[in-house]
């Protein structure tokens, strides 16, 4: 069975919030912090168990570069 990956809406708003925040107060690191996104979803995707478990069968991870975000 290949596990499934699950964006919740509200970090799919964050993502949207953050984005916007970096594309008005510091454009430059804009285009990082979707790479840094991209990267992680593609080592999810990957190695699915390297996330650290909060419940059950949920687990979570941060980015790699923008933690905060």
């Amino acid at each position: 069975m290949t596990a499934q990956l699950i964006i919740r809406p509200s970090a799919e708003r964050a993502i949207d919030e953050a984005f916007t925040w970096y594309l008005e107060n510091a454009p430059e690191h804009a285009r990082r912090f979707l790479d840094d996104l991209r990267n992680t979803l593609d080592r999810i995707r990957s190695s699915p168990r390297m996330s650290r478990t909060v419940y059950a069968d949920v687990r979570r991870t941060a980015l790699r570069t923008f933690p905060g975000a």
